[in-house]
């Protein structure tokens, strides 16, 4: 019986299989709806290698399956792995797959997808239907899909790609669908461009349209549904009544008006006239009133679709009528029954019904009394009119027919009479009318026009024929009153006789008088030029003059005024307005010297007249006694009110009642009052060239004609020469001593005009006087006297003489004679000033120019160009020339003046005139102007208003605006609630004083500049500077190094200047200037931060306790770990071994060691910062900083081959020429080339066996073997010979001495050195005969090897290492040696540079160096492996050395060398500089090519520290050679945060200098430098110096830099140099530049000083930011308090944006006084602020201190010192942080002073009096002291120690466990 274990059955259900799991035996998974069992343990790879197992040989599978199934996967996918057994839905089937594939990697078509492997599925299930929405394009269908196609359901019968757009749409694949469901589609309102498809059901009018054919409808409205009319059927008719918007009326349609110019549809209904019309056919309305007419008529496209009418008013000959109008015609009323224009019913009946008749009152025919046409009126049928007193109706139409003489016209209705009072001559009357004459009443007979002759009632009545009146009543004989206002007077009294007299009625305003006789009328209170405006007043001519016959409006008085200023003006008058409220049409003018007077400021209001409310009546005349009221605008309150002009005043009113809104925000935050009307404002008169309106008085117009002149066509500058003139004074000149006054005859005409200037030479013109009774001569003028060497202005002219006051005579008023005047005693030249304008007469100056080689005149200005006709500024002047930008020109060609016409050049001058004076004013008004000053209303003049007692109460207003240079003091004037209290902008300028701004938004605003300024141009000049020294490094006695903060540039010569030193015979020099070097470092901004220097870094210093060549033992006191330290450089500053550094490689915390390498090969031991000097260990006395370790990367260095001749000896260089030389020996041939590529061949007629060659000096010179020759050439081209004392074997030669003035020849086996020195003769340099001296230099070795001078020494070097040295060039000789070579070791070369003697060997492996030629040392140069043949060059920091087995090395400080490029095998090298790269030339005797190697030194740099950050760069070596910036690597283990900065590379920079004499004794130094060169450096700080100006700016001009929008302030000038237009200057800027903002050099400046100013002097400011009146809502702001609507805004006192500047001394209202930004009272807590980047202390003697109670010293501080040595002592001297710091250092370290304290703790160990203690305590195991080994204890012992002394010197010391 089988066995049946449950536990055999032990599957694991692990679920759906995962690669890279991990499986074992019996786990049970499922894979693509089959389950598998594993067979092996193992981990997942791919299923199907695992299923197979082919991981190993033979093949053992991992799974065996179990049991199959089916799995669902969704929809079918491309490129999708399938299973048998795999379930997908395509379309509407299901299908199985029933063999493993890779499905298709397409699915666009009707052939792939799931088609294209329709074998591998069959069919599971099959749906009717797969709904897929709405058809798309470009979509592929398959068999049974549905979709929704406008309103029908389509079902896919074969699969497809729809069409690609919508346009073609499901149409396009018709046969692959059919129809399951039909309906139509509501699209709503017909569009243009839409795709309608059939049964599209769309609304077009009134019409409801459905698709018959699918189509994209037309593109424009016009073409409307129409266009495709065919393809639409009409589903329901019906109509639309049309309405359109008002473009002012967006919200408010218009309901059914016919309108042209419109798109009508079919059945769209319109209103025309009364009737509703009906569109017939869909069209666009014409244009104007006539085209519906043709539309109706013509075209048919309108019918009536419901009749009607509509009442028109009056008829009108210019309206077009339709059918159903009613108009009155006449008295008739009649209907249109056509279309008409211009058909008077009356006439026209065929298209006129008439449908009532009545009439119309026209009241008097033609206005009786009317002379001019105007008053002529047309009548209608029906009209009824009155004719003096009778009434008629017209029976027909009728034009100045009158009534009672056309009777066919006119129907009389009414008889009546009319009385006319008294008979006047040569007025019309008509039949019927009454008159009165002296008493006795007429009726006229007739019409007629009288006459005083001929119709004068009471002599017409004697006429026989009484043609015009008859006698109505009968009057008194003596009754003689005639006239209206006739008086009767009586001879006598009491005579009742007829002697009556008629005294006719006076003019207005006359009073009757009594006289002796009669009495008289007589104005008894007018004045000259003296009017008064009252509101009882009338404006008419004859008012005006006196109280009692006033003008009504001031406008009209005004006007008067200006109709006649001479007579009615002349030089001034007053106008006095009476108490009232005057309502004006505005703008009113006040002509120049019109005083406007009110009566009193609260009772003479004037405002604009307000058409709703107010009646203004115009002139009365004789011809019009009767005034009719004049249209006043509806924008008449937003209007200027007053507009004034030179001299003219408005005293003691009240001006109100303008307003306007406010703009949006300009760029500033500021508004402006739209349209800008102001109270008052300057005169626009009729242009800006309008002089009547000017604030000054013209005078002569001044002509210059010009004999010379340039013209830049590339920038427009025109310069102008203008010759002074010269005068004789003659018989006839004559001098008022009391007044000054002299009158200078020249007998000839002179031309010159009033204020121009003429000058006086001295003691000129001869006077006598009276005082000495005219004995003796007096010249004139005297050095006393006000004319002397001064102008005077021209005061007077006449053809022949002038008028000049030269000033009273001091000694009395004596009559002066003329005796004589010196010829040309008398100087004139043009007075023209920077800022004047001129104007140039077209076509008078006459140019030529090279674009046609000057072959043509070309006159100036044309037309065309931009000066013509108009005024040019005058930028800068000479004596004899102006200067002016005329604007550039395309032809750039040289121009050359030929001549001018006289006269071309004019200028007008202005007489200063008095500006208008508003005094005890007070305005009121909103959204307007108290007083505006627009300059730019005159092109000349003051441009100034002036305003005292000037109050202005302007809601949201401006108070006071001065623009476009206008300007005005202001005394006392206040603003209340304006938007801006006082504005300043385009150059506009106000003083004011004692005034205020009150509430409102802003206080006082200067914005801009005048923009018609021609600014001053300059550029930045960092280049003004000298290369600059940080510090320097020493040992506390000598100099080591100097270290630049900037090694400037260009320098080919500097001088250095010691000062503020301590100690003595320091002697630098500068003999080398580098090339593509580091200038400068300077620390940048990181992207947009502010952080400049990054963060985390640190120094400090502190004392060595010793060390070794490669290590320091750090201070005890160090508490810094390794990760702290390693990394960071180390810098010995003091004590042994100063001047040396390296950097931390290793440290030990115990031992305290740092381990130190050098940064130059990154090996153990130091680096020096004096090349060639000798490394010692550090010791205790060692001082000690650590700082961030800076790195330069090196330039690079590459060799080149060049062609050249074979059989050089030698080759050399001269570095003033820049050139290499050889010569080829046995041969005259000698090659130079300046770029080491073209060598040129001279032949120099020496054929010589050329030895040795210079490398350096003037000159390129050579000696040879057996020849007393020395052939030299100071330009490479042309070569010379100095004979030398005897013919030997020379072998070396070279230039030297402190100026390279001497040459020293030697040669082999003599031991004499021939010296010669240079001479120099109009810049050619040579080398004379006969002036050789022999020197004996005491050699042991005459087996020289080579001559080198540097740092004022000379060294004669031999084969043996021996030297000789000479410090005075050659004179003497000392002996020397350098390293003892072993042999075979020879020395074969020497060179000195960078303060470094370098010299090699042949069959070696060493190099030497030393730092004086006296101490010597072994560089170890390449190990002991080889032994080579070595010459050496030196460039610019760089020793580069060659040998015959094809080595080079450079070094750039004679002890560490590295491997460069080899060379092939070359034996003599020079060093030179080619395109500013160091550049070694070597050679071989027999070869013909040579290498040429370029390279560079690497620069040497450290940077200061402080809170954490980089501070600066110092460079101690600028390197040379980079092309490229090099990297500069700053390392700090705790740096966290990245510094950045900018490298200038440069040519013409300092290294160090070449010390001559390292001096003695100096503890500190300042060095500075002078030279050809220059450093460039950011101008940070307060202090700005440009260049190129034509003239120094004022104090407060604004400066701006190129691409920087922050407007500077020139604060004041400090220094100047040059002349225009290259003036120099340097001044105080403000706001200080700090590093990120400094401009770069040659920045473009724009200066101008033309700014908007406001200037305030006592000024008040009172809740400022409070708003306008509703907002501030005085008085609830002080009760309620304030709210964020009327918040004080302190910040919006002041505001200057642009440019605009406001000066001021204000209070606020909380008592704050301010002095501007500069000084600062606050009242509330008692502070005084200075403002230190403003305030200037300069000329403040001293400062006491004790005056502010600082410690009670009374001290009174003289100085602030940088002297870090104290010496002074002075108690007047405060030292700066940095001298403090020294100082207190140099006690400290120097060794130098005692040091003297209470107590002094270091570490644990406390010094106190005497005694030496342990701060851990007694008890503390750690308080114990460290003694060094040796202790020296002088003087007796005591105590303890004594003890301790006795006990330790009697024991035996014994080592108990070594015996």
């Amino acid at each position: 019986m089988a066995e049946f274990k449950l536990s055999r059955i032990r599957f694991n259900w692990k679920g759906e299989w995962s690669g890279g799991q991990d499986y074992i035996v019996d786990d049970m998974i499922s894979y693509k709806g089959f389950t598998y069992v594993c067979l092996r343990t193992h981990t997942a790879a791919t299923f199907t290698n695992d299923l197979a197992g082919t991981d190993v040989t033979p093949a053992k599978p991992k799974w065996k399956k179990q049991t199959e199934g089916k799995v669902w996967t969704g929809d079918w996918t491309v490129s999708t792995e399938y299973a048998v057994g795999n379930l997908v839905k395509y379309g509407a089937s299901i299908y199985e797959c029933t063999e493993g594939h890779v499905s298709a990697a397409t699915f666009s078509s009707g052939t792939d997808g799931l088609v294209a492997d329709i074998g591998k599925w069959k069919t599971v299930a099959v749906s009717s239907a797969d709904w897929k929405y709405n058809w798309t394009p470009s979509t592929l269908y398959r068999i049974n899909d549905l979709v929704r196609y406008n309103g029908k359901v389509y079902k896919a019968t074969a699969q497809h790609v729809s069409a690609e757009n919508a346009a073609l749409g499901l149409e396009a694949d018709q046969t692959s669908w059919t129809v399951l469901a039909d309906s139509d589609t509501w699209k709503a309102d017909w569009s243009i461009g839409t795709r309608y498809l059939v049964n599209d059901l769309v609304r077009y009018g009134g019409i409801v349209y459905k698709c018959i054919v699918g189509h994209t409808s037309a593109d424009n409205a016009t073409l409307g549904l129409e266009e495709d009319q065919s393809k639409w059927e009409v589903q329901i008719d019906g109509i639309e009544y049309v309405t359109y918007a008002d473009s002012a009326d967006a919200n408010n349609p218009i309901k059914g008006m016919w309108r042209e110019e419109y798109r009508y549809k079919k059945n769209d209904v319109v209103r025309r006239g009364g009737n509703l019309v009906k569109c017939l056919i869909g069209h666009t309305s014409g244009a104007g009133e006539n085209a519906f007419n043709i539309d109706y008529n013509t075209n048919s496209y309108w019918a009536i679709y419901l009749p009607g009418t509509e009442y028109e008013n009056l008829w009108a000959d210019n309206v077009y009528y339709q059918p159903g109008d009613l108009v009155i015609y006449g008295g008739y009323i009649y209907k249109s029954i056509t279309f008409n224009t211009g058909l008077a019913p009356s006439s026209y009946t065929t298209d006129w019904n008439l449908t009532f008749e009545g009439y119309r009152f026209r009241y008097d025919w033609n206005n009786p009394g009317a002379l001019d046409d105007s008053a002529i009126t047309s009548y209608k049928t029906g009209d009824v009119v009155r004719l003096s007193g009778s009434l008629y109706i017209a029976l027909l139409d009728s034009t100045n027919l009158q009534p009672d003489l056309y009777p066919t016209y006119w129907e009389k209705i009414v008889d009546g009479r009319q009385f006319r009072d008294t008979w006047e001559d040569n007025v019309e009357y008509y039949q019927g009318d009454i008159v009165t004459w002296q008493g006795t009443s007429y009726v006229a007979l007739t019409y007629h026009r009288s006459t005083e002759s001929a119709s004068r009632p009471d002599l017409d009545i004697n006429q026989p024929d009484n043609n015009y009146w008859k006698i109505m009543i009968l009057g008194t004989q003596t009754n003689k009153l005639a006239k209206l206002g006739d008086l009767k007077t009586f001879e006598d009294q009491d005579s009742t006789d007829i002697d009556t007299q008629r005294l006719a009625i006076g003019s207005t305003g006359e009073a009757l008088r009594s006289t002796s006789s009669m009495p008289a009328w007589d104005a008894l209170d007018k004045q000259q030029k003296v009017y008064y405006v009252s509101r009882n007043g009338i404006d008419d001519q004859s008012q005006g003059g006196t109280l009692n016959a006033p003008f009504r409006t001031i406008r009209f008085t005004m006007n008067y005024l200006l109709a006649d200023e001479a007579t009615r003006v002349g030089r001034g008058a007053t106008v006095k307005v009476m108490a009232g409220e005057f309502a004006e049409i505005l703008p009113i003018s006040i002509p120049a010297g019109v005083a406007l007077v009110g009566s009193e400021l609260r009772t003479t209001t004037i405002r604009p007249a307000d058409a709703q409310v107010d009646v203004v009546l115009d002139e009365r005349t004789v011809a019009k006694p009767i005034q009719d009221a004049i249209s006043i605008p509806d924008d008449n309150n937003k209007k200027d009110m007053f507009r004034v002009r030179n001299g003219c005043g408005i005293r003691d009113c009240t001006l109100k009642g303008l307003t306007g809104i406010l703009s949006g925000d300009n760029d500033y935050g500021t508004k402006r009052p739209i349209p800008g009307a102001a109270f008052v404002s300057l005169d626009p008169g009729t242009g800006v060239n309008d002089t009547s309106v000017w604030i000054g008085n013209p005078s002569a117009k001044m002509q210059y004609t010009p004999t010379a002149g340039t013209y830049d066509p590339a920038t427009g500058v025109m310069s102008l020469t203008i010759p002074t003139k010269e005068y004789t004074p003659v018989e006839g000149t004559t001098y008022d001593p009391a007044t000054g006054i002299m009158k200078i005859e020249f007998g000839v005409e002179h031309g010159l005009a009033m204020g121009e200037e003429i000058s006086f030479d001295e003691n000129s013109i001869v006077f006598r006087c009276a005082k000495d009774d005219y004995l003796t001569d007096h010249t004139y003028p005297r050095v006393t006297d006000p004319a002397y060497n001064e102008k005077r202005t021209v005061m007077g002219v006449t053809p022949t003489s002038i008028t000049v006051n030269v000033g009273i005579n001091p000694d009395g008023v004596y009559e002066h004679r003329f005796v004589r005047a010196d010829n040309n005693a008398v100087n004139w030249a043009h007075n023209i000033k920077p800022g004047q304008a001129v104007s140039i007469d077209g076509g008078s100056l006459v140019w030529t120019c090279a674009m046609d080689s000057h072959a043509t005149d070309h006159p100036y200005p044309r037309t065309s160009d931009p000066y013509y006709d108009s005024k040019i500024e005058i930028t800068s002047v000479t004596n004899t020339s102006i200067t002016m930008n005329v604007g550039i020109s395309s032809n750039t060609s040289a121009h050359l003046f030929k001549s001018a016409s006289a006269g071309a050049v004019n200028m007008e001058r202005i007489q200063s005139g008095k500006s208008p004076y508003i005094q005890g004013v007070t305005t009121i008004g909103d959204n307007c102007i108290g007083m505006k000053i627009d300059g730019a209303l005159h092109g000349g003049g003051n441009r100034s208003i002036v305003a005292n007692d000037f109050t202005q109460v302007l809601s949201d207003g401006i108070g006071y605006w001065a623009t476009n240079q206008g300007r005005s003091e202001l005394v006392s004037v206040f603003t209340y609630y304006a938007h801006i209290g006082y504005l300043a902008e385009n150059g506009g300028i106000l003083r004011a004083t004692n005034g205020n701004n009150s509430y409102g938004k802003f206080g006082s605003v200067a914005e801009g500049f005048d923009i018609n300024e021609t600014p001053k141009s300059a550029s930045v000049n960092n280049q003004s500077g000298e290369a600059g020294v940080e510090d320097i490094l020493g040992d506390g006695s000598q100099i080591f190094a100097l270290a630049w903060n900037n090694g400037g540039q260009t320098y080919t010569s500097a001088t250095p200047s010691i000062t503020q030193a301590s100690g003595a015979d320091l002697d630098i020099r500068f003999d080398e200037f580098r090339d593509k070097a580091i200038s400068k470092v300077d620390l940048a901004l990181p992207l947009d931060s502010t952080n400049v220097g990054g963060n985390g870094f640190k120094s400090f210093s502190n004392t060595a306790q010793g060390g070794s060549l490669s290590s320091v033992i750090l201070a005890a006191s160090e508490t810094r770990t390794k990760a702290q330290l390693v990394g960071m450089r180390i810098f010995l500053k003091e004590g042994a071994g100063s001047g040396q550094y390296g950097y931390i490689q290793n440290y030990n915390p115990t031992s305290k060691v740092a381990t130190i390498y050098r940064d130059s090969d990154n090996q153990p031991g130091f680096d020096n910062i004096v090349n060639g000097k000798i490394n010692t260990a550090p010791a205790a006395t060692t001082v000690y900083d650590y700082e961030p370790r800076v790195t330069f990367s090196e330039p690079a260095f590459a060799k080149a081959d060049r062609n050249i001749a074979s059989g050089a000896s030698d080759i050399g260089y001269s570095d003033t020429l820049g050139m290499w030389y050889y010569a080829v020996t046995g041969t005259d041939d000698w090659y130079v080339s300046t770029d080491t590529s073209v060598w040129t061949k001279r032949n120099t007629g020496f054929s010589l066996g050329y030895t040795g060659h210079a490398t350096r000096g003037a000159l390129i010179a050579s000696v040879a073997d057996s020849t007393d020759k020395l052939v030299f050439s100071n330009d490479g081209a042309n070569f010379d010979n100095s004979t030398l004392p005897l013919s030997d074997t020379w072998k070396h030669i070279e230039i030297g001495g402190p100026n390279d003035e001497y040459i020293m020849c030697l040669a082999t086996g003599n031991a004499n050195v021939y010296i010669n020195t240079l001479t120099t003769s109009n810049d050619s340099t040579v080398v004379p005969s006969g002036n050789w001296t022999v020197v004996a230099t005491g050699a042991t070795n005459t087996n020289f090897v080579g001559i080198e001078y540097g740092a004022g020494k000379w060294v004669i070097l031999s084969e043996d290492g021996t030297t000789v040295i000479s410090t005075n060039n050659g004179n003497s000789w000392t002996a020397g040696a350098a390293v003892t070579p072993v042999a075979p070791e020879v020395y074969s070369d020497i060179k000195f540079g960078n303060n470094c003697w370098v010299a090699t060997m042949d069959n070696s492996d060493r190099i030497m160096y030393s730092a004086d030629a006296s101490s010597w040392s072994d560089s170890g140069l390449v190990g002991d492996s080889g032994r080579e043949d070595w010459k050496i060059g030196y460039s610019q920091g760089v020793f580069l050395t060659v040998s015959n087995s094809g080595t080079t090395l450079s070094s750039d400080n004679g002890y560490y060398w590295k491997i460069r490029p080899d060379n092939t095998g070359m034996n003599f090298v020079a060093g030179g500089v080619n395109a500013n790269i160091p550049t070694f030339v070597a050679m071989h005797t027999s070869s013909t090519t040579a290498n040429v190697i370029t390279g560079g030194a690497k620069a040497i740099g450290r940077v200061e520290v402080a809170n954490g950050k980089l501070t600066k760069f110092k460079l101690y070596d600028p390197g040379s050679g980079y092309i490229t910036d090099p990297t500069i690597t700053v390392e700090d283990p705790e740096e966290y945060g990245e510094p950045y900065w900018n490298i200038d590379i440069n040519n013409g920079v300092l290294p160090q200098p070449i010390f001559y004499n390292r001096g003695t004794g100096y503890q500190s130094a300042v060095v500075k430098i002078t030279g050809n060169g220059f450093a460039e450096e950011l101008q940070i700080g307060n202090q700005m110096i440009i260049n190129g100006l034509s003239s120094v700016p004022g104090p407060g001009a604004n400066v701006r830099f190129a691409g920087d929008d922050t407007i500077y302030r020139f604060v004041k000038e400090i220094t100047r140099s040059g002349v225009a237009p290259n003036i120099q200057v340097k001044f105080q800027i403000s706001p200080v530049l700090s590093r990120s903002i400094a401009p770069l050099h040659n920045t473009a400046v724009t200066i101008r000083e033309r700014y908007s100013q406001v200037r305030l002097t006592g000024h008040d400011f009172l809740d400022i930011g409070t708003g306008n009146f509703a907002d501030t809502n005085y008085p609830a702001l002080y009760v309620q308090g304030q709210t964020a609507t009327n918040e004080t805004r302190q910040a919006n006192e002041v505001v200057e944006s642009n440019g605009g500047r406001v000066f001021y001394t204000s209070t606020d209202q909380d008592g704050n006084f301010r002095v501007g930004e500069l000084f600062r009272v606050s009242q509330a807590q008692g502070g005084v602020t200075l403002n230190a980047d403003f305030f200037d202390l300069e000329g403040l003697d001293e400062l006491r201190l004790g005056g502010i109670r600082v410690g009670g010293t009374q001290a009174t501080i003289r100085e602030f010192s940088t002297d870090n040595t104290f010496v002074a002592n002075s108690d007047s001297i405060i030292p700066t942080q940095r001298a403090l710091k020294t100082y207190i250092e140099n006690r400290f370290t120097g060794g130098g002073s005692n040091l003297f304290t209470n107590q002094l703790t270091a570490g644990q160990l406390r010094f106190e009096d005497r005694t030496w203690s342990n701060t851990a305590g007694i008890n503390n195991p750690d308080a114990m002291a460290s003694v060094e080994t040796q202790m020296i204890i002088n003087g007796p012992l005591g105590g303890g120690l004594a003890a301790l002394n006795m006990f330790m010197a009697a024991r035996t010391e014994r080592d108990e466990f070594n015996g």
